[in-house]
């Protein structure tokens, strides 16, 4: 295989400088050696990393560096491959890469929609929200919170309204997915 660069369907030869500002973020995922022209493959990871730009990163070398294996992990590539490297794995490997980012791309999709949603809420709406999903009725939320039960009534439809829920169902998974990272107040 002759040394090049592959981002996504685009191939630069070697030789080729490549910055994260030449960089087309429609990219599906970049394949480079880890010594890439213009300084390192870890070098441009680190700057795309820097720039919050994520993508599955699979590095090739020659040489056996157990460093350069370690910080290419640790910076977030998804595989590390020795020369001469077989082209079924590759290809096994950069299909599986790109699957995963899909996935982790839906996945986060889903959390910011439902945080967005969240974020809709007045601080009441929140907590009548984090008392419906743990299960209490109305008249213990009313008790819990020291309003009348036609109070919780009313933020309960807010809330519904609000986060566009059907059921108290929609509401624990849209919980459930906005959890994996702090609610903005």
């Amino acid at each position: 295989m002759p040394d090049m660069q592959f981002f996504g369907k685009n191939i630069m030869k070697k030789g080729t400088v490549f910055t994260p500002e030449a960089f087309q973020y429609n990219t599906d995922f970049l394949f480079s050696e880890i010594m890439a022209p213009g300084g390192t493959g870890l070098d441009l990871q680190t700057q795309l990393n820097t720039r919050d730009y994520t993508m599955p990163i699979i590095f090739i070398t020659g040489a056996e560096d157990t460093t350069s294996v370690v910080q290419a992990m640790k910076l977030g590539a998804v595989d590390f491959l020795a020369k001469p490297v077989d082209n079924e794995k590759m290809i096994r490997i950069i299909t599986d890469a790109v699957e995963s980012d899909i996935q982790a791309r839906a996945q986060y999709a889903q959390l910011v929609a439902a945080k967005k949603k969240i974020t809709r809420l007045t601080a009441r709406e929140r907590e009548v929200l984090e008392l419906v999903v743990k299960g209490l009725q109305n008249k213990q939320i009313a008790h819990r919170l020291g309003i009348s039960i036609k109070t919780v009534k009313a933020h309960r439809g807010h809330v519904m309204h609000k986060v566009e829920a059907n059921s108290v169902t929609d509401l624990v998974r849209l919980s459930e997915i906005a959890v994996e990272a702090p609610i903005p107040t």
